[in-house]
């Protein structure tokens, strides 16, 4: 069985850290997670804030009839 790559460690006044815990390779996958934060870039707002209005326009619309 392989050693895990990774430890998390404590570091006094500074917090808490990883580290290496053996020699990995390089392009050597460490660690995948689930993300719990998205950032959208000023393209995808405009994207997302013109989809809006659109939505918001169909469903006034649909009112309407």
């Amino acid at each position: 069985m392989e050693l895990a790559a990774l430890e998390r460690f404590l570091s006094p006044g500074k917090g808490s850290g990883l580290r290496s815990r053996r020699r990995v390779r390089p392009g050597e996958l460490l660690y995948r997670a689930e993300p719990f934060a998205y950032v959208l870039t000023k393209e995808q707002l405009g994207a997302v804030v013109l989809l809006a209005e659109v939505l918001w326009e169909v469903m006034r619309l649909h009112v309407c009839l």
